[in-house]
């Protein structure tokens, strides 16, 4: 089965949530399932792509910092779910 999980933030960015979205995503990848994340990248350093535990993790573009220009990271929210 083919299952892709939207999240906002993904580890390394880390939570509650975000690891429980890796949990929940190595859990169903460990079954057999194709899993790819689709996330959020807030940091430059950032790959686009990355393969772990037998998940691929895609972040998307945001509004990460957008040259140093303070207060505009508020909205990346709505640049991440403009790029989905």
């Amino acid at each position: 089965m083919k299952i892709v999980m939207v999240a906002d933030q993904y580890p390394p960015v880390v939570g509650g949530a975000e690891r429980q979205a890796q949990k929940l995503s190595r859990a169903l990848a460990a079954r057999g399932n194709e899993v790819v994340v689709l996330t959020g990248r807030w940091e430059r350093s950032m790959r686009p792509v990355d393969h772990e535990g037998g998940v691929t993790v895609e972040r998307l573009s945001t509004l990460c910092s957008m040259g140093g220009i303070r207060g505009l990271r508020k909205y990346g929210r709505d640049w991440f779910g403009a790029s989905l």
